[in-house]
């Protein structure tokens, strides 16, 4: 093999190795008003899962791995709107589904990450949302929320 297809082949395989990590962070969208999960969960800051899908505020959950390359990139989106947004008018929880994958399976039953789940004030599915997500596409999501 020469310098030259040997250097092609390289390139390939680490393409290929990418599909396949991105391939778990499926992009799709539905609405469902489906009720809250049966699973006692946590996030990674202590706000229990279920007390606050039915805290009387609507609620968005971000279901995240560590080691999804795209979580990395919509994580800390998620992150800034806990700036923006008071925990009075909207909980934001972030999930990692390393501690928590079957919760994410009852939203996502492909388990692809990053999930995005936002719940109404009476702890409805409003959206979910599979993939990257732009923060400008969550604060619409939000908003819509917020005014229903």
């Amino acid at each position: 093999m020469n310098k030259l297809s040997l250097k092609s082949t390289i390139v390939i395989i680490s393409l290929l190795f990418l599909l396949i990590i991105v391939a778990g962070c499926l992009k799709g969208s539905s609405t469902s008003s489906s009720n809250s999960s049966p699973f006692p969960a946590h996030s990674n800051t202590g706000q229990e899962f279920n007390s606050a899908i039915h805290s009387g505020e609507p609620t968005l959950v971000d279901f995240y791995a560590t080691w999804c390359p795209i979580c990395r990139v919509q994580t800390p989106i998620t992150t800034s709107l806990k700036q923006k947004y008071s925990p009075s008018k909207l909980n934001i929880l972030e999930m990692n589904i390393d501690q928590y994958h079957g919760l994410l399976l009852h939203y996502n039953p492909e388990g692809g990450v990053p999930t995005i789940v936002i719940f109404d004030k009476n702890g409805n599915i409003f959206k979910i949302d599979i993939g990257f997500i732009s923060k400008k596409e969550l604060e619409s999501q939000i908003s819509g929320v917020l005014n229903r």
